[in-house]
């Protein structure tokens, strides 16, 4: 068909339209191929922006979000491309959309439509422009207090909860904060374009039914009034996606401007963006439900250095409630090559900054540094409520006094290390009633993989000190299965004493030290880049 003119270098070309029912005609659509489609440029078909939320599968500009151009790099002439896009505009596309199959596709993708809504209600004047949920799901209506951020404009919903604290403290960095009164309901299915509330009548009506009349009368008392002294926000939430409201008539924001301050009243019902901060969401995305158990335990980590401190940010992140870090070390500049902190750490106490960085990049982790060694650590603590210990320090003295401190409380063990150059790490886990040392044998040394000739610790000049020599990529071995290990604890999968061994091959070895061998019980894994497996403890 004949080209369409552009303002720009691309060329638009008309596309056939069949005729549809009235319901679903669509009137034109082009496909739009950019000056540098041959080379790199992606063609796109394109409706008119009067279809957006209309018609499904529409996003901003018109665009049309379906599998189209496979690329340059598809091996497809640029013929074959565009041969391609134009098939599946029809049977991705048209087709299903005559046939009615698109219509359950606005609730399926219910947030990017949403996103288009409140987008298009986005100023720079408005007083509030997102809410942070942090609540995993709200079983019946509620009326409550939260934070507002006003510098942000970011409202942080949910029960008055030391994870919403501690997101308000991380995300505030010392910002005002005042309060809004949130009306949070849940509701059985997702808004769609034609079911959103347009209006705050609509608003209201929703209210009425889901508190009832005498409540929300009083959360509604104020609304439509000249003055108010609190701003007033909708959260309506269903099961996987939620859509917030900024109801009008609140305080006007107030915008500094050179010498004086500029207000901008609040007048009209606000879309809003809604985003779950909840530790099933941040933390696996509602695929791992044993993430909501992990919020209640409690892990004690003793070693903050090279494989304590990136441990401990990978609990962190797979939703452990509580951290303890103990070590009495200070960071120096020899260890931020192997370290999670960096040269801004420097001189300071490890596990404070540690403690300090998690609380502040994982919320829902509450995490706390002890800088003093695990003897005195335990003059004022106990083990009562610890769910597992972790001794990644490699001392001989602290499995000692681990082992006689688990006596006294029934507390599960894993021991953590790495052998030089991170040819082999190991995790050994300990449920309650099992101990490392029995009838005074330590055995560490028979759990490594190589007989290791004393030149390859390397002693720190002038200074007694010595270090294993290993890089922060090859550690990330050990970190991995130690951190597995410690989850699978935790989630209750091992009940009997075990160690696992992830052990590097004989090439491995050959490259860090000459003559280096794999004792005979880890032969089987010479052939390998590195293979993990697991015996049992005894």
């Amino acid at each position: 068909m004949d080209e369409i003119e552009t303002s720009n270098s691309s060329r638009r070309f008309p596309l056939w339209i069949p005729d549809l029912s009235n319901e679903r005609a669509i009137d034109t659509a082009w496909i739009e191929i950019p000056s540098d489609f041959a080379d790199k440029g992606l063609a796109k078909i394109s409706l008119p922006e009067k279809y957006i939320l209309k018609i499904p599968h529409i996003e901003n500009h018109g665009n049309l979000c379906i599998d189209g151009d496979p690329g340059p790099l598809s091996g497809c002439s640029p013929e074959e491309r565009i041969e391609q896009i134009i098939d599946l505009f029809y049977s991705s596309f048209i087709e299903p959309w005559s046939r009615g199959d698109l219509d359950d596709h606005f609730a399926k993708e219910a947030m990017n439509y949403w996103a288009i809504h409140y987008s298009r209600y986005l100023t720079s004047t408005q007083p509030v422009v997102k809410i942070y949920t942090t609540d995993h799901k709200v079983d019946l209506p509620r009326v409550y207090k939260s934070p507002y951020i006003e510098s942000i404009r970011i409202v942080i919903a949910g029960n008055d909860s030391s994870i919403r604290n501690r997101y308000v403290n991380a995300i505030s960095c010392g910002s005002n904060i005042s309060s809004v009164m949130v009306c949070e309901i849940p509701i059985s299915f997702p808004f769609t374009p034609e079911t959103w509330p347009k209006n705050l009548k609509d608003i209201q009506r929703l209210i009425k039914a889901k508190l009832g009349s005498i409540d929300a009368d009083k959360y509604l008392e104020s609304v439509g009034r000249k003055k108010r002294s609190i701003h007033k926000i909708v959260v309506f939430r269903a099961a996987d996606c939620s859509f917030g409201y900024l109801l009008p008539d609140g305080p006007a924001l107030k915008i500094k401007k050179g010498y004086s301050n500029k207000s901008f009243p609040s007048k009209r019902l606000i879309p809003l963006k809604v985003e779950r901060l909840d530790v099933s969401w941040t933390t696996g995305r509602d695929q791992h439900p044993e993430y909501l158990d992990r919020q209640q335990k409690h892990a004690l980590i003793i070693g903050a250095g090279a494989l304590g401190s990136p441990v401990a940010e990978q609990l962190a992140k797979s939703g452990i409630g509580k951290l303890t870090l103990v070590d009495g070390d200070t960071l120096n500049s020899a260890n931020i090559g192997r370290h999670t902190l960096g040269a801004d750490s420097i001189g300071f106490y490890k596990v404070e900054r540690l403690a300090e960085s998690i609380a502040v990049r994982w919320v829902s982790c509450d995490a706390h540094g002890f800088s003093m060694s695990i003897q005195q650590w335990l003059k004022n603590h106990t083990l009562r409520n610890i769910d597992i210990i972790l001794d990644l320090t490699g001392e001989p003295s602290v499995r000692l006094i681990v082992n006689q401190e688990r006596k006294k409380y029934k507390v599960n063990l894993l021991i953590g290390w790495m052998e030089p150059y991170a040819a082999s790490a190991h995790a050994c886990i300990l449920p309650t009633d099992n101990f490392w040392i029995t009838d005074n044998i330590d055995r560490l040394n028979s759990l490594n993989v190589v007989d290791w000739p004393n030149e390859v610790i390397v002693n720190e000049p002038a200074c007694s000190s010595s270090f294993q020599c290993y890089t922060s990529a090859s550690a990330s071995h050990a970190v991995a299965l130690i951190t597995e290990a410690a989850l699978d604890v935790i989630d209750l999968k091992v009940v009997h004493p075990i160690v696992r061994h992830w052990i590097r091959g004989q090439n491995y070895l050959d490259k860090c030290y000459p003559g280096l061998k794999l004792k005979q019980w880890a032969s089987f894994a010479r052939d390998y880049d590195g293979i993990i497996t697991e015996f049992d403890f005894e």
